[in-house]
């Protein structure tokens, strides 16, 4: 058995590389024994292939998978998944910087006979950089902390490159902080992990854009084959339409509706409920100045989301109206608003704020006779059962 520890860089990067990890090693061998154990910001990943197979697994998913030979050998996404995946106003640099670390990984035997000319000077160097050592970010050199990736400068015995916001949102330079290097490995398995199990959604006003990402983070031990299951739920959001719009305008959303609206739209499960979530939800916008576009992290929060993951089961299993009520309570800033207050009630656990949101719900609807009968016994019943 094989250990492997995600950097600590920030709570939303070691999620987006542990999900790159855990895809690339599904993608080389499915049969693979896979758990991962959260530990603060970090994961801990266990798994029965030895060192040689993950550093070939890392390889063939460069050489490989679909998204890597667009990267790779086309050069280039779709334009869908360049309006999804990218921060507005550099997506050339970004896309540049993607290319060059799915590039790095096809050659990392290469890579790696480099590392070990360097292992006179540092002894724990592969090791590290390999997440076998539980600390790829630093080592100590002649009694001195050396930092290795996870900087603001781009010198290192690693190969660095910038990591731009949507797999970095604390790292942008319109803090005024600069930019934020991580090696080429950390890169290419953060943009792998945000592309195959994170919701995102694009709202587009005027001159400004805003990009919601979310991802769900295990909270306790958690086999590789349950989380694979969130790709459908990412997956399927991916590809929808943006349909929050009023008068040819998109919404501003709440970040705590986001949640609810990606569960509602994708497929959700009953064999991940056994295990404890939380929710990350990050939001950056494009905004622009004369003729470029200047991007900035607005914020970033998180919610335990086992009772909405309930909630949505149960709702979809006991109405046919559900995914209907939600599509239309999205279509305007009152309905996105009631669907907050339910949101709310439902992660926070507070039944006032239920009735409240319940309250809301069908005022809206009592406009549309056409649609009074949406917000069924089924909604309510599942909710009522979840918080009660």
């Amino acid at each position: 058995m094989v250990t492997l520890y995600t950097p600590g860089h920030h709570e939303v990067t070691d999620t987006l590389i542990m999900y790159g990890i855990i895809e690339t090693i599904k993608f080389y061998d499915p049969f693979s024994k896979v758990s991962v154990t959260p530990l603060g910001e970090r994961f801990i990943i266990q798994t029965n292939l030895d060192k040689h197979e993950i550093l070939n697994a890392f390889e063939y998913y460069a050489k490989e998978s679909w998204l890597s030979k667009n990267l790779v050998y086309l050069g280039n996404l779709p334009q869908t998944l360049r309006i999804y995946m990218l921060q507005r106003g550099n997506e050339n640099r970004q896309l540049n910087n993607i290319i060059e670390s799915f590039k790095f990984l096809t050659d990392l035997k290469s890579i790696k006979q480099q590392l070990i000319k360097q292992l006179r000077k540092y002894p724990t160097l592969l090791d590290k950089f390999l997440y076998f050592n539980d600390n790829h970010k630093n080592i100590i050199y002649k009694g001195k902390l050396i930092e290795l990736c996870g900087k603001r400068s781009r010198s290192s015995a690693y190969p660095l490159i910038v990591a731009n916001l949507p797999i970095a949102p604390f790292g942008g330079t319109m803090q005024q902080v600069g930019s934020y290097y991580l090696c080429k490995l950390c890169i290419a398995l953060a943009w792998t992990g945000l592309f195959y199990f994170s919701g995102r959604i694009i709202s587009r006003n005027d001159n400004i854009q805003y990009t919601y990402i979310h991802i769900f983070k295990p909270e306790s031990t958690i086999d590789a084959n349950t989380l694979i299951m969130l790709k459908n739920i990412a997956q399927i959001n991916f590809f929808r339409r943006n349909p929050f719009r009023k008068m040819g305008k998109d919404i501003v959303l709440p970040s705590v509706v986001i949640p609810l609206l990606l569960l509602t739209f994708g497929e959700t499960s009953g064999a991940i409920l056994n295990r404890n979530w939380k929710s990350i939800i990050y939001v950056f916008t494009g905004e622009k100045k004369g003729i470029g576009w200047r991007t900035a992290l607005r914020s970033i929060k998180t919610f335990q989301a086992n009772t909405l993951m309930s909630f949505v089961e149960r709702a979809k299993i006991y109405s046919n109206n559900f995914v209907r009520l939600i599509n239309n309570l999205s279509k305007d800033e009152d309905g996105i608003n009631a669907l907050s207050t339910l949101s709310e009630a439902l992660i926070y656990q507070d039944i006032n704020e239920l009735y409240a949101a319940f309250r809301q719900i069908n005022r809206i609807l009592s406009n549309n006779k056409k649609q009074t009968k949406l917000l069924d016994k089924g909604i309510i019943k599942a909710a009522f059962e979840i918080l009660t």
